[in-house]
């Protein structure tokens, strides 16, 4: 499974359990996150801050992920 298969999928798991897409920006988030980019890259390539892309991933992206893997998932430091 490729970055783009992996972040399909998590959309789809997201949206059965949610209801909800991921927008452009998490789908981003999970694609740079893949390929090992920090949330400084990632922010400049979708026009955040740093910090905006450590939120949305923690708040957001994480907690819809969680039911999918039936996991409390949090980021690690």
């Amino acid at each position: 499974m490729d970055v783009k298969q992996v972040s399909q999928w998590m959309d789809e798991q997201v949206f059965q359990q949610s209801g909800k897409r991921l927008d452009d920006v998490q789908k981003a988030i999970i694609d740079g996150s893949f390929e090992g980019k920090s949330y400084k890259n990632i922010g400049s390539e979708c026009n955040r801050k740093r910090y905006l892309v450590r939120k949305i991933n923690q708040d957001k992206i994480l907690f819809d992920l969680s039911p999918v893997f039936k996991e409390y998932l949090i980021t690690c430091y």
